[in-house]
């Protein structure tokens, strides 16, 4: 009976106690105090209940590998080992995601180790609970890294073909030729040659030529992931190198390319299209692109495969994501009069814009720098240089995707600016926004503010050249006078408020490729007030460039909707597609166009191009 007692007594206390540590591990559990919930070691367990060691012994309560858990807490060092969720991240996936993933793991789970690198036979990998890795476009991932082709801005070449490049990674250095090809880009100094020279086909570059092959540079992590997928390299022209050099090499090395991150990508490299696909399309494919790949979690343990993936897939999406993307495109001159207005009577409104529509309105903001006021009844298709459009002449503006409109134009105020003031009206009616003129001086000199997913862009500029007519003043509309300490100031201003700021001229007409030396002189003054991007609306044909640091300085773009057919420049065009991604400028293509027809613009041929950037490269500053 004694006994029959004693041992009651001891389930009794074995049962209060295990409530006691059932409900301590409930609140540490749910307070998140601690991790591996231990606090109790089996000594004091076995004090608590006054049992001798002999007793022990004979129950097997001093067997190390024995555990006793509560609801959600390990007791032992062993058994929490035992739980712990293994987990192996493949050596092909980026550090910056490897980082994310970590730091998943750490909230989800109490107890987990993790294994960097896939240095182990198939039998050891099966071992842990959940796996790593990427893979290749695969349906049911919800995740997309995106790594870009680039090389240098002032290479000619803007596309390749994902062909070319298999080829190239098989050992083929010479199946990327266009890579190859020299071009003279501009010293320091604007003065050195003023002369308005289209390079011909065959001028001799031999000042330029380079025998090296076409040189690939990646970092070693990219390269891991493009080898998975890909094979191993077989090309002895493929560079490994730090992450931070490969800008520099693309500058230096003109035939030579880069395989980067898109979180990566600089205003200073120029982003290959791959079998003309962009990467910043407005319709991107995730799934189509050749260089997009995705974090793939499996494993033994299905439950926290899942948990962490759905984590994972909750805080990222894409290093490139869309609601981080920003596109401008920029064009140059718009006169919806003489040529351009006959065509549109006889052909229709639109025709001007059939072959450049899908290009212009692949953006978030249309630009173009329209230089004329509408008029009721007037006469748009005369000649000469006093000028207006009719009316109904802005549904092209509406076709091709134009939303906001410069207003620095010398032919506003052509008819007065009673037209200018109704022009304003209309464009307020579509809601398009418009800056470099307004209705008084002080609207003239106001900005054009945006806000697009996270990206902050504000644009601003004036007529410097004139003429006075065409200038608002405090009581008649027109385009924004002069004014460099005021510009200087709100640039700043703007700056400070965390705007990407675009600046926009109305300079002296200069019919050639490079710009005059005063140009340089007032454009650089902008870009060092702050100016990310200086733009010329002045220019009939398309002129050099400038890009450092500080900014891009885009000399001139030549025409878009313009009648000037009597030489290749003033048929000659550029839109300029000016990228930023969360909250900086990160890139800038070139979109070349030639004009038909008096009115039509078109992309340009292949050869058409190459010796269109030959001679803007040549007449830009560097």
């Amino acid at each position: 009976m004694f006994k029959f007692k004693k041992y009651f007594i001891l389930i009794i206390k074995i049962i209060i106690f295990s409530l006691i540590l059932f409900l301590a591990g409930s609140c540490f559990s749910s307070c998140k105090i601690i991790k591996g919930f231990n606090f109790f070691s089996l000594n004091s367990f076995k004090k608590s209940l006054n049992i001798n060691d002999d007793f022990a012994k004979e129950n097997n309560l001093n067997n190390k590998n024995h555990s006793i858990t509560g609801n959600t807490n390990t007791i032992s060092k062993n058994t929490e080992e035992a739980n712990s969720v293994k987990i192996l991240i493949s050596d092909t996936i980026p550090s910056f995601v490897s980082t994310l993933i970590k730091q998943e793991a750490e909230i989800i789970f109490k107890n987990y180790s993790i294994t960097e690198n896939k240095d182990k036979n198939e039998e050891q990998i099966n071992d842990y609970d959940i796996i790593v890795d990427s893979s290749y476009q695969e349906e049911g991932l919800k995740n997309y890294i995106i790594y870009c082709a680039v090389t240098d801005f002032y290479n000619l070449c803007d596309n390749i073909t994902l062909n070319d490049f298999k080829n190239y990674w098989a050992g083929n250095s010479d199946i990327m030729e266009v890579l190859s090809e020299p071009v003279q880009v501009g010293k320091i100094t604007a003065k050195s040659d003023t002369k308005n020279k289209f390079l011909t086909k065959d001028e001799n570059n031999s000042n330029l030529t380079n025998n090296l092959k076409t040189t690939l540079f990646l970092t070693e992590e990219t390269y891991k992931i493009i080898s998975k997928f890909y094979g191993e390299c077989k090309n002895n022209n493929l560079k490994i190198v730090e992450s931070n050099k490969i800008k520099d090499y693309l500058q230096n090395i003109q035939n030579s390319f880069a395989i980067i991150p898109f979180e990566d990508l600089t205003k200073e490299l120029k982003v290959l299209n791959i079998d003309g696909n962009s990467v910043f399309d407005k319709n991107f494919s995730y799934l189509n692109y050749p260089f997009s790949f995705s974090v793939k979690f499996s494993g033994l343990d299905l439950n926290n495969v899942s948990r962490l993936k759905e984590a994972f897939e909750n805080i990222f999406y894409s290093n490139r994501n869309p609601d981080k993307l920003l596109i401008v495109n920029m064009s140059g001159v718009t006169a919806m009069v003489r040529g351009v207005a006959n065509r549109m009577d006889k052909k229709g409104i639109l025709y001007p814009g059939e072959k450049i529509a899908n290009t212009l309105k692949n953006a978030d903001i249309v630009h173009t720098s329209n230089e004329v006021s509408f008029k009721e009844n007037g006469n748009a298709g005369q000649g000469g240089t006093v000028f207006c459009s009719k009316p109904e002449y802005i549904e092209l503006l509406k076709y091709v995707g134009v939303n906001l409109i410069e207003l620095t134009g010398n032919h506003l105020n052509d008819y007065g600016s009673k037209y200018f003031e109704n022009t304003l009206k209309m464009y307020d009616e579509l809601g398009w926004r418009y800056f470099g003129g307004g209705i008084n001086l002080a609207a003239s000199e106001e900005p054009a503010l945006y806000e697009i997913n996270g990206n902050k862009i504000a644009f601003s500029g004036f007529n410097q050249f004139g003429p006075d007519y065409d200038w608002a003043t405090e009581n008649s509309a027109g385009s924004a006078p002069p004014d460099n300490n005021y510009y200087i100031n709100e640039i700043k201003k703007l700056k400070e408020a965390g705007y990407n700021v675009i600046f926009t001229f109305q300079y002296e007409e200069s019919y050639s490729y490079y710009p005059l030396e005063k140009q340089v002189e007032d454009f650089r003054m902008v870009r060092d007030a702050g100016a990310d991007i200086v733009n010329g609306s002045q220019a009939h044909q398309p002129m050099g460039f400038e890009l450092n640091d500080s900014g891009l300085i885009c000399y001139g773009l030549g025409n878009l909707f313009f009648d000037q057919m009597q030489s290749p420049g003033t048929r000659q065009g550029i839109i300029a597609k000016h990228v930023f991604y969360n909250g900086k400028h990160i890139s800038t293509q070139l979109i070349p166009t030639m004009i038909d027809d008096y009115c039509q613009p078109r992309l340009m041929t292949e050869p058409e191009k190459i010796q269109l950037l030959k001679s803007l490269f040549k007449a830009s500053i560097k």
